[in-house]
């Protein structure tokens, strides 16, 4: 019974996440703040009140509509919520944690791999909009990276090969342009850094199928220049393999 309170609050929570990162996805490529200022609409630019923004609730009672000028929230806003619920559920049930004996190390480990899931949702988010990663999101990225590597270091793990990972991804920071093949091998070594080899590995060799997938369909429809999100494919095949790797490890 306990085990199900944890899990019906981590979707909860997960909502939220979501909820949290909506904003975001919208927020940064425009450079506005994502912390203090007040969720409004975009169409009317009414400040939102606390009953317009309860995750999946208020798109469901408000049938996907702006409550001032009525004007339709797009669903991926609704879509996002419960994706990210769901998937920060399965990452607590996948855990495995026994929540009476739970110490220090285990919350800051949740915490910083839930800061690490909403980064790359929020990734997921931008990429899909503008196929593009936001230079910000990628300098934030090397901060919570920094952190778990010293998160690594207190709890007694060899930081050795999490230091190189982290020098090649300042790198590609340092060296970037517009090219995309930057982003991508940004968010390989930024995934390599937190999941390991074993889910990187999998997770390109799906992404170079869904890939090659999506090659041949824009060939048989005759699509020109529609650009392929590989950064989303990445974090979305990444986080469902972490998540499945540790169901298959039992957890930490």
């Amino acid at each position: 019974m306990l085990n199900i309170i944890i899990y019906v609050f981590a979707f909860i929570i997960g909502t939220l996440l979501g909820s949290f990162t909506t904003l975001a996805v919208y927020r940064i490529p425009r450079r506005e703040n994502i912390l203090n200022k007040r969720s409004y609409c975009p169409n009317c630019n009414h400040k939102l009140g606390f009953l317009d923004m309860i995750p999946i609730v208020s798109y469901l009672f408000l049938r996907g509509k702006c409550r001032y000028c009525k004007d339709k929230v797009r669903i991926r806003y609704l879509i996002l919520e419960v994706f990210s619920g769901i998937i920060y559920m399965l990452f607590i049930m996948s855990l495995n944690l026994n929540i009476l004996t739970m110490g220090y190390k285990e919350l800051i480990y949740i915490l910083i791999m839930t800061i690490y899931i909403v980064t790359l949702i929020i990734i997921i988010g931008i990429d899909r909009e503008s196929n593009t990663i936001i230079k910000s999101v990628k300098k934030f990225g090397l901060v919570i990276a920094l952190i778990y590597i010293l998160y690594l270091y207190i709890v007694d793990i060899n930081i050795y090969r999490y230091v190189i990972y982290y020098i090649l991804l300042l790198l590609i920071y340092v060296i970037q342009n517009d090219k995309y093949i930057y982003s991508i091998f940004y968010i390989l070594f930024f995934t390599l850094l937190f999941t390991g080899t074993t889910v990187v590995f999998t997770t390109v060799i799906f992404v170079l199928l869904i890939t090659a997938i999506n090659i041949l369909i824009y060939k048989y429809k005759k699509i020109e220049n529609k650009a392929i999100p590989i950064c989303s494919y990445i974090c979305i095949f990444n986080i469902g393999f972490m998540i499945l790797n540790n169901f298959t490890n039992s957890g930490m």
